[in-house]
């Protein structure tokens, strides 16, 4: 945007955006290098790494004293903290870093990967997400939406607890749920359209189908229909791209059997076992195709 209204400026800044990366990232490492390990639920430990660089750890440790109890829970903290940087792409989610960031994350931060206040704040959804970990971001998506949807009103509280008359409502909630439900079914990555895959193996069962019309994308409006016809041992797909200037250059779509069998083929494009999903290297703008088992 500030190149198109700004150039001058935008021109200066570009100069210092890396260098400012660098520092936030060498900042970032020394907060893990300095902070306390803690035990994690496999009995293994990893460092509890702090959201303020100038604090040793989680400050619910008290390692630095203060008031440390908010929005009940003393992990308030951890849901604006390092994992956050994935998010905002200073770390890259296939570091080795983010094993113990995730593996802190998981206990005792949340409790069946759902954080134990204000859930949506924490973006452990979208690491999952980039690192195709299907079963654990099902398990965030699935625990934070039973815990704060109000039944009769089908609208989100902000805690767990329903306190009044703060957290009634919670637009925050409804639109990262909504935000959630959309990366379950598409996320662009650069170039490249990625299709459902986070999408529950259940959805593809024999019978079950899932359509979608006109949705709107990075690359146009787009539309998606998946047959499951697993008994006879296939499941049809249809991909159409509406506005073909638009297009992306490549394609991949995750269909899994329902049942976890690794062994199959797509008619078209290149499927992978390990994955389940079926990658294309051009698109067109109507593509069908069938994934065999």
């Amino acid at each position: 945007m500030l190149r198109h209204t700004a150039p001058d400026f935008a021109n200066k800044l570009a100069e210092e955006l890396q260098a400012f990366q660098d520092d936030i990232r060498a900042a970032f490492f020394e907060s893990v290098a300095k902070a306390m390990v803690a035990p994690c639920g496999d009995g293994s430990w990893a460092p509890w790494i702090p959201f303020w660089v100038e604090t040793r750890g989680m400050p619910s440790l008290y390692a630095d004293g203060g008031n440390r109890h908010s929005h009940g829970t003393f992990f308030y903290g951890w849901l604006t903290g390092p994992l956050s940087l994935i998010f905002d792409e200073v770390i890259n989610p296939d570091e080795p870093v983010v094993d113990l960031m995730l593996k802190a994350n998981q206990y005792p931060m949340t409790t069946d990967n759902a954080a134990l206040t204000q859930p949506y704040y924490l973006r452990h959804d979208y690491v999952h997400l980039r690192r195709r970990n299907v079963k654990p971001f099902l398990k965030a998506y699935y625990n934070q939406l039973t815990g704060l949807v109000d039944r009769e009103t089908f609208t989100f509280w902000e805690h767990y607890c329903h306190n009044r008359p703060a957290g009634v409502n919670k637009t925050h909630s409804a639109g990262w749920f909504l935000m959630q439900t959309r990366w379950m079914l598409y996320v662009e990555d650069g170039d490249c359209l990625d299709m459902l895959s986070m999408a529950p193996r259940r959805w593809f069962e024999h019978g079950k189908e899932i359509s979608i019309e006109n949705m709107c994308s990075y690359f146009g409006k787009i539309s998606l229909k998946v047959v499951s016809k697993i008994k006879t041992g296939k499941i049809a797909c249809e991909m159409q791209f509406h506005d073909p200037e638009r297009m992306p250059s490549k394609l991949k779509i995750r269909i899994p059997h329902p049942e976890g069998k690794k062994s199959g083929r797509s008619s078209a494009g290149v499927y992978d076992f390990a994955s389940e999903t079926v990658s294309f290297d051009s698109c067109r703008d109507r593509m069908k195709w069938e994934v065999l088992f």
